[in-house]
């Protein structure tokens, strides 16, 4: 049985708070500063924002939702996108009537 992994997860040994959130590209310093500002926001003590970090890194369910909340920047990696044709196949269209045929191409 083969798995298929996903390329934004690291390895487990590698992994990061980023990685909690679907963002392992951001380090852990960002995610603090971005923990800081939703606290901030909530009216909590900033100083919480290494033990709520901690405590998702321990699967703690309220401050997962919690770090699920944090404004984080965009991503700044370049995505790859496989090359697409975006427009369709020429279509051929045409309608019958018992007398007068019309008949037209697009595309």
């Amino acid at each position: 049985m083969t798995t298929e992994l996903n390329t934004l997860t690291p390895p487990c040994d590698q992994m990061n708070a980023g990685a909690l959130i679907g963002r392992p590209d951001l380090s852990d310093d960002v995610l603090l500063d971005a923990l800081r500002v939703r606290l901030k926001t909530r009216r909590q003590s900033q100083q919480d924002a290494e033990a709520v970090l901690a405590a998702a890194m321990n699967a703690d369910p309220a401050a997962l939702d919690l770090m699920r909340t944090i404004p984080v920047p965009a991503p700044v990696a370049h995505l790859s996108m496989p090359t697409q044709r975006i427009t369709g196949k020429p279509q051929r269209w045409s309608m019958l009537i018992p007398e007068i045929r019309v008949s037209w191409d697009r595309g």
